[in-house]
């Protein structure tokens, strides 16, 4: 497209029949061109997992559509959602600190979460976001390890910078400990009063 700004999406429907293009070419074609596939596998005769890679691998979403009302449903809610696209082609950076190493990263859009196998450029990681929507932003958690340290009430776990193609924006991420939080001393703590036993009847009946 002639403009710079506009969002470039392809929406994908199918049912499975055709050929699925290598992880490697989604890369080099879509991916890192900034396009995302949209996809809508219709019927039960396609391969969910293998459509699901496709979408993902662009940053895109998977939707299952079972009758032409929902197809066309589909096709509108897309085109909605690129009227909706607020950064194009967005990338999160993580830079850990050191005291951090970052194990599995996964990859959350709507309902579908899944493990991503992340860029690591000089030890920090990079995470392709796609174009960004206002309504359904993407969410990237991270599971890392945080080796100990000298005792300190706050410590820096990582910095996060998200760039786009016209701005960037960062942050720390930090973990402090409530200083507010104390132990009970065990000498000052309240002992429970035991309670008293009920007073049994008398057995002997009255003469």
């Amino acid at each position: 497209m002639p403009n710079e700004n506009a969002v470039e999406w392809i929406v994908l429907i199918s049912d499975g029949k055709g050929s699925v293009p290598r992880a490697s070419v989604l890369e080099s074609d879509y991916s890192e061109a900034g396009i995302v596939i949209q996809a809508a596998g219709v019927g039960d005769g396609y391969d969910r997992q293998q459509m699901l890679e496709l979408a993902q691998r662009t940053q895109g979403e998977l939707e299952d559509i079972s009758s032409g009302q929902g197809l066309q449903s589909f096709f509108s809610t897309e085109v909605q959602n690129a009227r909706d696209v607020v950064a194009l082609d967005a990338e999160l950076t993580i830079e850990p600190s050191e005291i951090v190493s970052i194990n599995e990263v996964y990859y959350s859009l709507a309902e579908q979460t899944s493990t991503i196998d992340p860029e690591w450029r000089g030890g920090n990681c990079v995470v392709d976001l796609g174009d960004i929507n206002r309504e359904n932003p993407p969410q990237v958690v991270f599971d890392m390890d945080i080796r100990a340290t000298e005792v300190d009430l706050s410590a820096r776990l990582a910095r996060a910078v998200l760039r786009t193609d016209t701005d960037t924006a960062d942050g720390e991420i930090t973990v402090t400990v409530d200083e507010d939080l104390t132990g009970l001393d065990p000498t000052t703590a309240a002992e429970p009063e035991p309670e008293s036993d009920p007073v049994q009847p008398d057995p002997t009946p009255d003469p």
